[in-house]
């Protein structure tokens, strides 16, 4: 730990880890489960899991929505996608609530949810007015600890936080104001866990190791009740497959209601029903030699790096879908492309990349996620609000456009939430 004051070492923690652990997490996440499985082989849960008697012929192709990504078509501005007048919640500083990095967002009911998994390693719960309301950071060994969050879901229905703790082998249960209620130990190992309903969890295992469970081993995604009583499996892939490092970090997504799951190497986003079945969504379809890519083609980090270098974008699951509006980026050798597609009228339109015509629109630049049925989030951190407010002019109104909607500005400060209306 560095001396001195704790806003200071954060800031520094920032500057240090902003390049280098994004792709070292890609790189060595593989590598972590099959050390991580080897050293806690003997943790494994008794729990008892149902008889498994699944098919994973029952995909619904019915109504998915095929887009077409142009390479070749105009640019758009970011005002034509949002709306200028751009919401920005400062997030309460204190030295309870210091965030490293954010990896994952979720706003539920009354609460904002941001999950720091590198640095702080800790769940900060803030009200919709940024202020700060609890953490969940109790690292250790102990009954109610975790070594390190994984990831998590809100439980709406029966009011509760559910972290992953996958060093640990165990789901750990929180209020949502962040107080401890219990834990559950997980009897297979998976990175990825959303809520479907109160009795159904929706969990993405590529890449785990499970051969003390064969009949799951090898499947991407599992449907199971909150006892892992298997309902629905699938996407078996080649064991293969498991030790290439490129990997989709939010293959499962929540917006609203509804849990949708992205396969790696793929251009289809499903839909995860009730019943565990799927029901295909989405389909991007590239022109001038798009990245194409179906679930049932297996492919290797060799063979996807060489094939995306000579190609003009591809779709990594980046996504996001609203109540009149679905949100696709596609990424492009020399910049990122951004596809909305307006649910009512059932057109789309596609920008290979976005002219930024107002300040505020240069920070829409990190992972966005879903905030209300209109409105997306996303996030800025104060070094990168310090470029343009050293850029734009003195007496500019668009450097007075800033200072207003970042009042009170300071180098030390958490990073400011971002919410934009779609239009």
């Amino acid at each position: 730990m560095l001396p001195g004051n704790p806003l200071q070492t954060v800031k520094i923690n920032r500057l240090m880890t902003c390049f280098k652990w994004q792709y070292f997490l890609f790189a060595c996440f593989e590598f972590w489960i099959i050390v991580s499985c080897q050293n806690h082989a003997e943790r494994q849960d008794s729990t008892q899991i149902a008889q498994i008697e699944v098919s994973n012929d029952g995909i619904i192709s019915d109504g998915c929505t095929s887009l077409e990504v142009d390479n070749e078509a105009n640019l758009i501005r970011y005002s034509e996608l949002a709306d200028t007048n751009v919401h920005v919640i400062k997030l309460e500083t204190t030295p309870q609530s210091l965030i490293g990095r954010i990896n994952k967002i979720v706003v539920q009911g009354e609460y904002i949810f941001v999950a720091d998994t590198e640095i702080s390693k800790a769940l900060f719960i803030f009200d919709r007015k940024g202020k700060f309301v609890g953490k969940i950071g109790a690292r250790g060994e102990g009954p109610t600890e975790y070594y390190d969050i994984q990831d998590f879901t809100i439980d709406i229905d029966q009011g509760k936080i559910v972290l992953l703790d996958l060093t640990g082998r165990k789901l750990n249960f929180y209020t949502l104001e962040g107080r401890f209620l219990h834990s559950k130990t997980i009897p297979f190992l998976f990175s990825g866990i959303e809520s479907l309903d109160h009795r159904t969890w929706v969990l993405a295992s590529q890449g785990a190791y499970n051969g003390h469970m064969p009949d799951i081993d090898g499947y991407s995604l599992i449907v199971c009740d909150t006892n892992f009583n298997i309902q629905a499996m699938h996407f078996p892939s080649d064991p293969k497959q498991r030790d290439f490092s490129y990997y989709n970090q939010r293959q499962l997504r929540k917006f609203g209601e509804h849990v949708f799951y992205y396969p790696r190497y793929s251009n289809m986003v499903y839909e995860v029903n009730v019943d565990g079945g799927l029901m295909k969504k989405y389909c991007l379809q590239f022109k001038q030699n798009g990245f194409e890519l179906t679930t049932g083609r297996e492919m290797n980090d060799g063979t996807f790096s060489s094939t995306v270098m000579n190609k003009k974008g591809y779709f990594s699951g980046d996504y996001i879908e609203l109540d009149t509006r679905a949100i696709f980026s596609i990424n492009n050798p020399r910049a990122r492309g951004t596809l909305v597609y307006n649910r009512g009228d059932q057109q789309s339109v596609y920008s290979p990349s976005l002219i930024i015509d107002q300040p505020i629109f240069a920070f829409f630049k990190h992972d966005f996620y879903y905030y209300d049925k209109e409105s997306i989030v996303t996030y800025v951190t104060p070094p990168e609000l310090l470029l343009p407010l050293t850029v734009l002019p003195e007496d500019s109104p668009e450097k007075d456009l800033l200072l207003s909607k970042f009042n009170g500005y300071s180098d030390y400060d958490n990073p400011y939430l971002l919410v934009y209306k779609i239009l």
